[in-house]
């Protein structure tokens, strides 16, 4: 949904009957940027805002996913472990680093069983 939201922001900017909609709309959300500093932020900032919030829409699927496997196993719910291999796949989307992964499976209440 965000990326989709992103895209039609993108594609507003790149015209310039839009753009200035898009100013105007930035200007009520408190964003005092108009013109020129408008396309530098976008032009500048785009990316590397995406990929922050990819990061952090990972990040909290994978804390959601693995809080579900964690009750699902202390109440002995088969399938548990397809929700912690999910949980560890998003962590690893967002770029966690292996040992910040190991951290989170080592605590997790399967430990002992995997063991």
């Amino acid at each position: 949904m965000w990326e989709k939201f992103e895209e039609q922001r993108m594609n507003d900017l790149k015209n310039p009957n839009k753009k200035e909609e898009v100013s105007k709309r930035r200007k009520k959300q408190g964003d005092g940027e108009t013109g020129e500093a408008l396309e530098a932020v976008t032009a500048a900032e785009t990316a590397e805002q995406a990929i922050a919030m990819r990061s952090q829409i990972h990040l909290l699927w994978e804390k959601m996913l693995f809080e579900r496997s964690q009750v699902e196993c202390k109440i002995s719910v088969s399938g548990w472990e397809k929700n912690l291999d999910s949980a560890v796949e998003r962590f690893k989307l967002a770029d966690a680093s292996e040992t910040d992964i190991s951290t989170v499976v080592k605590n997790h209440c399967s430990n002992e069983a995997a063991a």
